[in-house]
């Protein structure tokens, strides 16, 4: 492949910062740092924008797994949470366990027109860096779900 940039979900120009990851816990804590939310893989958006918050919003008040994706270009840290442990008060448990998940669900500390997604009916949607940003924090909030030990010496990853 020659043209990065043609890709989805790649070639944004999304700084990964891999540098910082040491200091994460700390960048948390700065007024400038934003988190994007996902719940079961759903990403937060608002009108086809994938929705920042900052890292002191209310919705944060219960302590959800967090990774530090990069900084923007405006060089303000980003991070991902997931809020799967947040139970919504009804919702079609049965449509979860389809391709393509129809519903849309909403938190009750976040405005009533942000809501939680499927990736793929947005994806199109969405500008190249949260297309990225979307795509790379749910594979990576999978990848710790699927690889949560070391297969060399079986610690907690």
């Amino acid at each position: 492949m020659k043209i990065a940039e043609t890709v989805t979900c790649g070639g944004s120009g999304f700084d990964r910062a891999a540098e910082l990851r040491e200091s994460a816990a700390s960048i948390w804590a700065q007024p400038e740092s934003r988190s994007i939310l996902l719940w079961r893989g759903k990403p937060l958006v608002h009108n086809a924008d994938l929705v920042r918050l900052p890292t002191d919003h209310l919705v944060f008040a219960k302590r959800y797994m967090q990774i530090f994706l990069g900084k923007t270009e405006a060089q303000a840290p980003l991070f991902a949470a997931d809020i799967s442990a947040w139970e919504p008060e009804s919702f079609d448990a049965e449509s979860l366990n389809t391709f393509l998940d129809p519903t849309e669900q909403n938190h009750p500390d976040l405005p009533a027109d942000h809501g939680f997604l499927e990736l793929r009916t947005i994806m199109t949607g969405l500008t190249a860096e949260d297309a990225e940003l979307a795509a790379t924090a749910k594979a990576v909030f999978g990848w710790h779900r699927s690889h949560q030990f070391c297969s060399a010496c079986g610690s907690e990853s």
